[in-house]
């Protein structure tokens, strides 16, 4: 095997192990951003939860204040209702604080996913392109004008490196 057989053959294991490595990082920032927006969804969906339990003791709220002004109900029976009133507005306020910082929390989720999507995106045009450069080097191997083929798998190597370290920035 010559020297310029072996050196291709070594800068083609090197760019599969490199490829190798920005597919598992990429994957990983996938899985980060579907977990977060997982979370993010159950997040929603408990702060949907908190509001509409808010409303209803809000509504139970002023439906006593109805009855009461509408003198509908007997004294006895809106003194108890508006004592239990009072103890339902009481338990609004944390109720409506949880409804909110679940919400913020959904809020956050949402947009970290967003950015590790967006890791991933660029990472994955990384690997595209080491992979494309894996193949040219492969192609140079087979080859006897070898030289150009080599040149063009270095520059494809080199964008994916500019890649991989951009979806990495993007991850900070």
């Amino acid at each position: 095997m010559r020297d310029a057989e072996r050196r291709i053959a070594v800068f083609t294991a090197v760019l599969a192990v490199v490829a190798a490595l920005a597919t598992l990082l990429a994957h990983h920032r996938s899985i980060v951003a579907l977990s977060d927006k997982n979370g993010a969804i159950l997040a929603q969906t408990r702060a949907s939860d908190a509001f509409n339990s808010y409303e209803t003791r809000r509504t139970k709220t002023l439906f006593v204040e109805v009855l009461a002004e509408a003198g509908i109900a007997s004294p006895a029976a809106v003194r108890r209702l508006t004592a239990q009133s009072r103890q339902s507005e009481e338990a609004l306020v944390p109720l409506l604080e949880r409804a909110r910082g679940l919400e913020a929390q959904a809020d956050a989720l949402e947009a970290r996913s967003e950015k590790e999507l967006s890791a991933y995106e660029v990472m994955q045009t990384a690997v595209t392109l080491f992979d494309v450069a894996i193949v040219f080097a492969s192609i140079s191997a087979l080859t006897s004008r070898a030289r150009p083929v080599v040149v063009v798998s270095a520059v494809l190597s080199l964008a994916g490196a500019v890649f991989f370290f951009i979806g990495i920035l993007r991850h900070f």
